[in-house]
């Protein structure tokens, strides 16, 4: 994304971002949580399901880069203590999405072909094949 087409936002836009960072995080937390479930049977998968969380977790991989210099940048300007503890809280919350964000986009990626779909599609003998693996 190139600079001239980010929206930077002012400093009323601090508390939005906090609540909006939180929520992001929430929700990636609790995908993490199913999805690591997933990971011991990924058959219960299937190829929509993968495709949505490559795709939504990484856009959002992405653009956690971009939420975290609009962080720097309200740094650079006259925040009050409670602006100042905001953006920590979002800087802290979006380091904490990032990580959760990698996880989920790596687990996705490993049960990306052992999903139902591609168990459905092999024959009879490569299914038998895999059990003596």
């Amino acid at each position: 994304m190139s600079e001239q087409n980010i929206n930077w936002q002012p400093t009323s836009m601090i508390s939005v971002f906090v609540e909006m960072v939180a929520e992001m995080l929430e929700s990636a937390q609790a995908q993490l949580a199913n999805l690591k479930r997933a990971q011991e049977k990924p058959h219960v998968l299937d190829n929509e399901i993968i495709e949505r969380l490559l795709t939504s977790y990484g856009e959002q991989n992405t653009l956690i880069p971009i939420y975290l210099e609009q962080c720097q940048r309200w740094q650079e300007e006259s925040l009050n203590d409670k602006q100042t503890e905001w953006v920590a809280d979002i800087e802290n919350n979006l380091t904490s999405l990032q990580l959760i964000t990698q996880e989920i986009l790596r687990i996705a990626e490993f049960c990306s072909d052992k999903t139902i779909n591609k168990a459905l599609g092999k024959s009879d003998i490569e299914a038998g094949l895999e059990l003596f693996k």
